[in-house]
């Protein structure tokens, strides 16, 4: 257990470097679990080359044991929401009726089209081209960054623009009927898979009866395994949701390893702004790693 960060200027070399300790690992202990989360835009690129390092490396390692080769299966290359989704398919814990995006932008317009007494600003462009799938994406962002309908409402309309608190207060209410649809349809919304799996690791971290059982036993493996965050603080910190399940990752899993696009360790939260503006993001994911899991090892 523990956290391990791998920062420096250059992402690439990061990101090489893990993978050759991926496959190094999987020579060690060819029976050993490991996955590969990094962001869903670049899951082909890091297949692409998790396996061009795989076979530099058996190249070099020759002569190779067949079953060697073939223990590197073992290493997922997952996104955070695809990794939640094989998890909890494990247990169970993942609804077979899953309400997908096409059908939740029609749930939306329906509940727009419905509501126009109620709607003050959404209604009236539900009709507009590509503009519902634009409100779903918000709706996304808040759900990933745990903006909830009673936060929405709670903010000081005094201080605020009336127009902005308008919107706000649909998309508040959209969000509720948007939910209130669909546990009536019997579906589980998207974007819910990663608060599922936080749920499920802490059950796994806290141990007992329950975590010894069918059918979470079948995770047991997890305690001795390694996972492996990269091309993550580039562009972005995690969300709420994701560094949550990174909570419970780095007290359940064997060893859990993060890179960061970096140009220093960041001394103190106010100092995440000085240097260059290519690395804030870097600086920032990287102070709050540190913030969140004291006695990280800094690489």
């Amino acid at each position: 257990m523990g956290l391990e960060v791998l920062y420096g200027e250059h992402a690439g070399e990061a990101v090489d470097f893990c993978l050759e300790e991926i496959c190094r690992e999987s020579y060690r202990w060819p029976e050993k679990r490991a996955y590969l989360i990094v962001p869903e835009q670049t899951k082909a690129d890091m297949e692409r080359r998790y396996l061009e390092v795989r076979n530099r490396l058996c190249d070099r390692s020759c002569p190779t044991p067949p079953e060697t080769k073939n223990a590197l299966m073992l290493v997922d290359v997952v996104s955070f929401s695809r990794f939640a989704h094989r998890i909890l398919s494990e247990v169970g814990g993942f609804p077979e009726e899953y309400l997908d995006k096409a059908s939740e932008t029609m749930l939306i317009h329906r509940i727009l089209s419905e509501g126009k007494q109620d709607f003050k600003v959404l209604s009236a462009l539900a009709d507009r081209i590509g503009f519902v799938p634009e409100v779903q994406s918000v709706l996304g962002d808040f759900l990933r960054y745990h903006v909830t309908p009673e936060s929405m409402r709670s903010l000081d309309s005094s201080s605020l623009d009336p127009s902005f608190i308008t919107k706000i207060r649909d998309f508040a209410l959209l969000m509720e009927r948007l939910a209130g649809k669909t546990d009536e349809l019997g579906y589980c919304a998207q974007g819910q898979e990663l608060l599922r799996l936080s749920e499920t690791l802490e059950i796994l971290k806290r141990g007992g009866r329950e975590a010894s059982v069918w059918p979470l036993n079948r995770l047991s493996y997890l305690r001795n395994t390694s996972v492996w965050i990269l091309g993550f603080g580039e562009t972005r910190d995690f969300t709420p949701q994701e560094s949550t399940v990174i909570d419970g990752l780095v007290r359940l899993t064997a060893k859990t390893v993060i890179t960061v696009a970096a140009d220093r360790v960041p001394s103190g939260r106010i100092s995440v702004a000085d240097g260059s503006r290519a690395f804030r993001f870097g600086r920032q994911t990287l102070w709050n790693l540190l913030e969140r899991f004291p006695g990280t090892e800094i690489r």
